[in-house]
């Protein structure tokens, strides 16, 4: 046979091998564990079915008599019956086509065997997370008879204060207040305290259908029990809204801005240093530990203010979006007016704000700023973006950031990662032996053979820039 023929022989036996390769391989192990991980599934799911069962029996014995014939007991049966519904279809669906695929072992068949898998896996994790309501619904159930007394005088207490916050003098006085010395803040303040208002009526009505559901005979512990559970939390909500309106009306009065001024890896540590500038006087903080996912979420704003709240305006109206110091207060009319000039229309602080900008900008750092810049501030801060400045100046990588804070731990331990990375690729690239790639190349020394050292500025990591800050920086 020539030699041609020889090689096509040779050809046709490989690609007949690669075919009986291919139709005897086995499934592979990614299939074979998302079967292994759907059937762990189901047992669990069996196991807590199971269990639920079981409980629910429990909670029933208890009290039969009072909970064996109410409706919601019955629900709480139904419920379980369809979870073992749900339980039994994935458990026919994997001893049925699943197990039938794995039987076969054919590599052909792994997406099928993946696809069946997730199907098993998601119903029997569907019936584990709906298998404990029922027996948690007969068990509060239970509690509205067995808590009857604690629950009742719960709701009294919490009613009696709301029913101080309908006629409520003192927070009345306030907001009139407020609202005759910031009246650009009249109508957000009005309507927080009408909602507050509308919350408390509708927690006093709830008392009133409980007074009449606890003169009712027979009595209905669980009519009862749920009213009072209303009122209880309803009014719990109530007192936490009232502080809450009281905080916002007297900080009112109040401009408050939080400034990134140095950040620091202490060990495992991740720690921030603030400067807190509350109606034009600043104050360094201490060092605060932390979390480092909060220090990666703001590695880039060196020098940014993360809270600001100009005077006149609610907590809620702050700007937490990473942003240059003191630039809330541009566009404000009670801190200062556009004027037009040669370059376009810029802002000039009043007098008596003055120290407050020298707070935020530094003495003698403060530049006019004009309106095409500040309107690409709104842009990016209504988007919830950070605004790093017209030129990227700002913020860790910014110029007016490293002049100003040049000497801050942030760049001081910058500057050593970046002189023993300098350091390192000298002492790589030094003493070259006469056969290395090296030689005679431009890095080669002159007639003594020493090496020319050239330092690495090293490299920078660049966090994703999310701007949320927790706290309210007051």
């Amino acid at each position: 046979m020539s030699r041609a023929g020889l090689a096509g022989l040779a050809l046709l036996g490989g690609a007949l091998g690669l075919v009986f390769f291919l139709l005897t391989r086995g499934l592979p192990d990614d299939a074979l564990d998302a079967a292994k991980d759907a059937r762990q599934a189901l047992q669990t799911a069996r196991n807590s079915l199971e269990f639920e069962r079981k409980k629910l029996a429990d909670v029933i014995a208890t009290d039969a008599a009072f909970l064996d014939g109410r409706p919601e007991i019955a629900a709480s049966r139904a419920a379980l019956d369809a979870v073992a519904a749900q339980v039994g279809a994935a458990a026919a669906r994997a001893e049925g086509d699943l197990q039938a695929l794995v039987d076969k072992d054919a590599y052909g068949d792994a997406d099928q065997v993946l696809a069946v898998a997730a199907e098993v896996q998601s119903s029997a994790l569907a019936a584990i997370a709906n298998v404990q309501a029922p027996a948690a619904e007969a068990t509060r159930i239970l509690g509205y008879k067995q808590n009857h007394a604690t629950l009742v005088s719960q709701a009294r207490a919490q009613l009696a204060e709301v029913e101080q916050v309908q006629g409520d003098a003192a927070l009345t006085a306030l907001v009139a207040q407020a609202t005759a010395q910031y009246p650009e803040a009249s109508g957000k303040i009005q309507a927080r305290v009408a909602k507050l208002n509308e919350a408390a009526a509708a927690i006093v009505a709830a008392g009133a259908s409980l007074d009449a559901a606890l003169e009712a005979k027979p009595l209905d512990y669980v009519t009862t029990g749920r009213l009072a559970e209303s009122v209880a939390t309803g009014g719990q909500t109530v007192a936490a809204a009232r502080a809450d309106v009281v905080q916002d009306v007297g900080a009112l009065s109040k401009s408050v801005d939080k400034i990134l001024i140095d950040m620091r890896r202490n060990g495992n540590a991740c720690e921030h240093k603030y400067r807190v500038v509350e109606n034009g006087i600043g104050r360094e903080q201490p060092w605060e530990t932390v979390s480092c996912a909060l220090y990666a979420e703001h590695e880039d704003h060196l020098g940014m203010t993360l809270y600001s709240k100009p005077e006149g305006q609610l907590d809620s109206e702050a700007v937490r979006i990473a942003s240059p110091p003191g630039y809330t207060y541009v566009g404000n009319p009670r801190y200062g007016r556009w004027e037009s000039g040669s370059s376009g229309r810029f802002w000039v602080f009043y007098g008596q704000y003055s120290l407050m900008r020298d707070m935020l900008w530094g003495v003698g750092g403060y530049r006019p700023v004009y309106e095409s810049g500040y309107q690409s501030y709104r842009t990016s801060v209504g988007s919830k973006r950070a605004w790093y400045g017209s030129q990227n100046e700002y913020g860790s990588k910014g110029s007016v950031t490293k002049s100003k804070y040049a000497s801050s731990s942030f760049y001081t331990a910058q500057r050593e990662r970046e002189r023993y990375a300098g350091s390192r690729y000298q002492k790589t690239n030094t003493g070259r032996t006469a056969g290395s790639g090296y030689q005679g190349s431009r890095y080669q020394g002159g007639s003594g053979g020493g090496s020319r050292s050239y330092r690495s500025g090293g490299s920078r990591s660049s966090p994703v820039r999310r701007t949320s800050f927790g706290g309210g920086g007051k």
